[in-house]
């Protein structure tokens, strides 16, 4: 079973309060900034962006959503972006995507990884919740290779809904991400940081640019260890607000899901 664990930066602030039991901590000021790195010259979409055709209709949010910053401010007619829009950070060799998926009658879906040059690295499928929210999808849990170190890669995630007719499933568009390898005093940070002081840390980053994945993931970490603490809840809140994500703060983190083999 997967399970939540740990890109870009907006050139904003947003506050970190984690008061989980027993520890207190200051209010912490963060900038969190876009990569300093140059990205990919263009981004091409990835496929048909929007509802898939067998989401249930009694809900809000009815479209497949990366929680990436920006993703939700892009107009889905454009047809191709500069990288930059969707192009990040991670640290880890397997890093964990968490994607939105709406409440659909899909049993399915299915992740793409390829590398810069569009090689495949691999498709594969996973098993879907029976309701809406935000599942995490743990590179780790594949029979894939280590991401190598500032190498490009790109995923998307789609429903299966129409087998025959890959157009009437719906797909996110292609997010590009990149794997660094952090300076030896942000090294030395985080060994010796508590798990709480995480995602502040990652937030911001080294002389590379913030960590986008490893803050988000260690946050939902957080959260998922305590899910009734209402300052993780608040920075949570806080986090997709001040990246164009506020619709899915409300959104449960699930626990799911399991790749096929």
């Amino acid at each position: 079973m997967v399970k939540l664990k740990s890109f870009f930066s907006v050139a904003l602030t947003f506050a970190v309060t984690l008061s989980l039991e027993g520890i207190g901590n200051p209010a912490l000021s963060v900038p969190y900034r876009y990569p300093r790195r140059p990205a990919p010259t263009r981004t091409v979409l990835g496929g048909s962006r929007g509802e898939p055709i067998c989401v249930d209709s009694n809900q809000k949010i009815k479209e497949i959503i990366p929680l990436i910053p920006d993703y939700l401010s892009v107009p889905e007619t454009i047809e191709e972006q500069n990288g930059q829009i969707y192009y990040g950070f991670h640290l880890s060799e397997y890093p964990t995507l968490l994607v939105y998926l709406p409440k659909s009658k899909a049993t399915i879906g299915e992740l793409v990884l390829r590398d810069g040059n569009n090689k495949s690295v691999i498709r594969t499928r996973f098993s879907l919740p029976n309701q809406a929210g935000i599942v995490s999808l743990n590179l780790a849990d594949t029979n894939i290779k280590p991401l190598e170190p500032n190498k490009f890669y790109w995923w998307s995630v789609s429903l299966i809904c129409d087998s025959a007719n890959s157009s009437n499933n719906g797909i996110t568009e292609r997010i590009w991400f990149q794997r660094i390898t952090p300076n030896a005093t942000f090294k030395q940070q985080i060994s010796n940081a508590k798990p709480d002081t995480l995602p502040a840390l990652y937030a911001q980053g080294d002389d590379n640019g913030g960590f986008w994945y490893d803050a988000l993931n260690s946050l939902a970490d957080l959260r998922q260890l305590q899910p009734n603490n209402p300052a993780l809840e608040n920075q949570w809140k806080e986090l997709l607000d001040s990246t164009k994500l506020a619709e899915l703060a409300e959104q449960p983190l699930l626990n799911c899901c399991e790749f096929e083999q």
